[in-house]
């Protein structure tokens, strides 16, 4: 599994309890964020299961600026992006990036099954760097599509080229959608190669019904 943007490592954390045997990559380029990452993983005795990397994620391999928010919330910050025009910043780091297929060819030969992306609006950027996994892994994919931000026509053109199909899971209902759309109840989509749709609708059904678009 790879989790692109992992921040403190909810749902690494999930993976590695729900199955011993995965190998999880959390990818965290923000250092005040990774070391809460790495304490979480300490304390939950998961340090065999989970390899945390300090880079950033998107389609070529480099350093970049990572646009941090300002702190007035005075919570743990979750919108730092490579994008400056994301939520503006009140100051900016430089961090190194790589893409996930550069990253899996220097990891070994182990085949992805599962990829989280969360990244603040640049997602479709990891999508183009994922071009050979997702073309020979056929792994699924979970990302966030957020509004105003997300580059919809990009997303849509990766989830052709590859052969998914987007599921927005909402609360209440899966819907099997056309197209990859902004849904203000479902900003977690799921992407499904298509030969295996027919398992994963079944697998989803049992938990909360799939609907057509």
């Amino acid at each position: 599994m790879f989790d692109v943007g992992a921040n403190t490592g909810f749902y690494s954390l999930i993976a590695a309890s729900a199955n011993p045997t995965l190998q999880v990559h959390a990818f965290e380029p923000f250092p005040e964020v990774r070391e809460m990452l790495v304490d979480n993983i300490r304390i939950n005795r998961l340090a065999d299961s989970i390899t945390v990397s300090p880079q950033a994620v998107s389609d070529s391999e480099g350093e970049a600026d990572l646009y941090i928010p300002g702190r007035e919330h005075g919570l743990v910050e979750t919108s730092a992006s490579l994008s400056g025009e994301f939520k503006g910043s009140s100051h900016r780091i430089i961090v190194p990036v790589t893409s996930l297929d550069v990253y899996a060819t220097r990891a070994g030969d182990a085949r992805v099954g599962f990829i989280k992306i969360d990244v603040e609006s640049l997602e479709h950027l990891v999508l183009n760097g994922a071009r050979r996994i997702l073309a020979e892994d056929r792994p699924l994919v979970v990302l966030e599509v957020l509004p105003d931000h997300a580059d919809l026509p990009s997303i849509r053109q990766s989830v052709a080229r590859l052969d998914y199909v987007d599921i927005r899971l909402r609360e209440d209902v899966a819907i099997l959608a056309a197209a990859v759309e902004y849904d203000a109840l479902s900003w977690n989509h799921l992407l499904v190669p298509r030969e295996l749709l027919p398992t994963w609708v079944q697998v989803i059904g049992s938990i909360v019904p799939v609907a057509p678009n």
